[in-house]
């Protein structure tokens, strides 16, 4: 890891500890970790999210077992821009009023479910032909994926099954072991989870 100093927690694959306190060095930091490989916690709406490269199978594979969760599942992927998602889901598969009610939530706390494409790993899609995609409003994660040049992967920073963690101090404690890096920024404070919609169905998957 690179070295740091001040205030900013990272935890670095060998076990050490390097600290940062200005968020755009941060930002930095944690893009150089994802595009080497790297496994990154940050802060989302709601809770922290752990994060990866989505084209690194390696690396996601790594994010499933720091989390303890099944590739079945699926992931979601944040963006700071639509064309960002293009090679994962087929938009063409949604309807123009699909998609524009899609777009009109976004940026926002709502993560949709669309077609995924055939250069979407399974990993991401888990054992469905949807991937969940969204675009945030909340500034870190829109920078973020910016520096990135990429989406990346997000889920909820906490092991499988147990109540999502909030605070970096809570991560680090938990999960920190497995974790590359962590943006130790405050979470923006929704009262939940993003929502979850399919595009094609409108069902309501996560209130």
């Amino acid at each position: 890891m690179p070295d740091t100093a001040a205030t900013l927690v990272g935890v670095g694959r060998a076990g050490e500890l390097s600290v940062d306190n200005d968020l755009t060095q941060s930002i930095r930091i944690a893009t150089e970790c994802v595009l080497d490989g790297g496994v990154i916690a940050y802060p989302t709406e709601f809770c922290f999210g752990l994060g990866c490269n989505p084209d690194d199978e390696a690396a996601i594979k790594r994010l499933l077992k720091i989390k303890q969760r099944s590739a079945k599942q699926g992931l979601i992927l944040i963006a700071s821009a639509t064309q960002q998602l293009d090679r994962y889901v087929e938009w063409d598969k949604l309807i123009a009023s699909q998609l524009a009610h899609l777009k009109s939530t976004w940026p926002g706390p709502v993560s949709w479910l669309v077609p995924a494409s055939e250069r979407c790993s399974s990993l991401l899609r888990g054992e469905h032909t949807t991937l969940a995609v969204r675009i945030p409003a909340f500034k870190l994660m829109q920078d973020l994926c910016r520096s990135v040049q990429m989406p990346l992967v997000s889920t909820s920073a906490n092991l499988h099954g147990k109540p999502a963690l909030i605070t970096a101090a809570r991560l680090e404690t938990q999960l920190g072991e497995g974790i590359d890096y962590i943006i130790d920024q405050p979470v923006e404070g929704l009262a939940q989870a993003s929502q979850i919609i399919d595009a094609m169905t409108r069902k309501i998957l996560r209130p």
